[in-house]
This record gives structure tokens, C-alpha cells and sequence, in this order.
């Protein structure tokens, strides 16, 4: 982006000399499924929880003056060419806990296929294992998925884990397939505090960087490996003869450490080699709130 802005701002200042307006260089510009559960509408529960450990982006007149011009365009070459900071466009993860044997979860899919696509948000899909009994082994679920999702009901102080349901930066749950309350816990989370960190990748090996603060102690260095899109054939089960398609979908995740608030590099590689798309999540082991996240911007090396 840095490259495209000097370009532009390049292009811009010898059109602007020419008399031509910078600003002519600009190209113009579901129903909820039936309700199973009372308390969570339009979701499924399961059985009761038991005690869990929580792991793992003008006009100027004709008549300017040339140099009027000149100082115009250097003040708007200066802003593009500043670098963009992380910290003032965070993101925010939302973790969508679903099954592709659960006949309420394929609208709750699709949103999270939405929210994906948002520069924002890094959405996330956990298949978990508990309706595997019920007709169809869902292909992504993990017992491992499952058991963070029953580790976040403790937080939350629910009886009963769920599906479908999404946790918004580790702070907030709500049933997946309601937008407007999805949107609502988005809002809430955007205006929390978060740590700027980095994530790169180089021929395979990974590092994690972490600014120096105060103000995070235990702090959970997740990594997560997962699939942009997988389309899926159910054979069986209360989705039978259904196409599912499923979004960032989680194939992998491990806590690479405990993080303190020390400047501090974590290199790592995808041990398993599942999942072609990486991220990292920075999470309160004692509240199980985020409080950072990176990602990469495409596939992996």
C-alpha cells in the first residue's frame, strides 16, 4: 500500500502542476433457523458443562497558484507516506463455534463467511465434536475445539455449551446466526484497549513480535492455522444432501508461550502442517479476553 500511495502521490503532483484536480485521478466510486434452546434462540445446546482449563484507508481550484500547488501536494505526500500503526486499526476476533451436523449452524456459516471478508475482523471457525453422534462426523471437528468453547461457558457462567455460537474477542457470546447481536458485541469489543503485534512469515518460520507494557501480565501466545474456505458434501445427518461451506476454518492452534509485557520475538512453524493461513491471538489466560491479534495477509510460503 505504501508503494501504491507514493506512486499516486508521484502522479499526483506532476498533474496538479499540469492544473488537473488530484481528485480527478480517483477511480468513482436470514431467518433465524427454529429455535431449540429457550435461552439462546436459534441454537442448539448440549449437554451441561463441566469445570475446563482455559488454553489453548479535494478538491484544489484551477486558479491556484503554482505555488500553492506545490505546498498542497508535499502536505498530502507527507500523510501517505507516514506509516500506518497497527494499534490504530486493530482487530477483532470473533470465534464462531458450529458443526456441520447441527441443521442450526449453516446460517451462522454464512455470516461468518461475511465477517471474514472484513479487513477488521479476523473471523475464526471452530468445529467441535459433539454432534458427531447424531448422524454426521463433522470433517474439521477437534475435541480440542471443543474444549476451548467449554472453557469460555465457564467465563460466561452458561450451564451448557452450544452451537451455533460466536465469542467476540473473548469477551462477549451470542448466538452466530443473529447478526444484529454479533454486530452489537463488535461494536462493544472495538472499543477496547490492544496490544499492537506483528506477524511475519519467512520460508516456513513464523515470528511473533511484542512491543514492551506495562500493563499485560499472562498473557496466552496462541497460534492458529486455518483453511479460507472449504466446501463440503454432507451425506448423512440432519444436513443431508446439503453443499456446506465453511469459512477460515481452524485447522490447528498451539500456545506457543506466556507472555509478560517484555519486548520480546516468538519464532515457530506449523508443526502439523494443517492449515495454509496463519494467525496469532494474545489472550488473558486469567479471563480469557483478547487483547491483540495478527494475521497474514494471504496463503502461506
Amino acid at each position: 500500500m505504501g508503494v501504491g500511495y507514493f506512486l499516486f502521490s508521484l502522479g499526483a503532483l506532476i498533474e496538479v502542476l499540469r492544473g488537473r484536480r488530484p481528485a480527478d485521478l480517483w477511480p468513482r466510486t436470514n431467518p433465524n433457523p427454529q429455535s431449540r434452546s429457550s435461552e439462546y434462540p436459534g441454537s442448539r445446546r448440549s449437554s451441561p458443562v463441566s469445570d475446563s482449563f482455559f488454553t489453548p484507508d479535494f478538491c484544489i481550484c484551477r486558479g491556484m497558484t503554482f505555488l500553492f500547488r506545490v505546498i498542497f501536494v508535499f502536505v498530502i505526500w507527507s500523510g501517505t507516506m507516514a506509516p500506518l500503526q497497527a494499534a490504530d486499526h486493530p482487530l477483532t476476533v470473533v470465534e464462531l463455534y458450529t458443526s456441520q451436523g447441527c441443521s442450526s449452524c449453516p446460517p451462522a456459516d454464512a455470516y461468518l463467511g461475511e465477517l471474514a471478508a472484513r479487513p477488521d475482523i479476523l473471523a475464526l471457525s471452530f468445529h467441535v465434536d459433539y454432534w458427531d453422534y447424531i448422524g454426521w462426523k463433522d470433517t474439521f471437528a477437534d475435541p480440542r475445539f471443543t474444549a476451548r468453547q467449554r472453557a469460555f461457558s465457564v467465563i460466561f457462567a452458561q450451564r451448557y455449551v452450544y452451537t451455533p455460537q460466536m465469542v467476540v474477542h473473548g469477551s462477549y457470546q451470542v448466538v452466530g446466526s443473529n447478526p444484529d447481536d454479533i454486530n452489537s458485541a463488535i461494536d462493544k469489543a472495538k472499543s477496547m484497549p490492544g496490544v499492537a503485534v506483528r506477524l511475519t512469515e519467512n520460508n516456513g518460520t513464523f515470528e511473533v513480535n511484542l512491543p514492551q507494557s506495562s500493563d499485560h501480565k499472562n498473557i496466552n501466545v496462541i497460534a492458529v492455522f486455518y483453511d479460507e474456505k472449504h466446501e463440503t458434501d454432507i451425506k448423512t445427518g440432519e444436513n443431508s444432501g446439503r453443499k456446506l461451506a465453511n469459512y477460515n476454518v481452524v485447522r490447528d492452534f498451539s500456545e506457543l508461550d506466556i507472555w509478560n509485557g517484555e519486548a520480546r520475538k516468538i519464532t515457530f512453524k506449523n508443526t502439523h502442517s494443517k492449515g495454509n493461513r496463519c494467525a496469532v491471538l494474545l489472550q488473558s489466560a486469567l479471563t480469557g479476553k483478547i487483547v491483540g491479534a495478527a494475521q497474514l495477509a494471504g496463503d502461506m510460503n
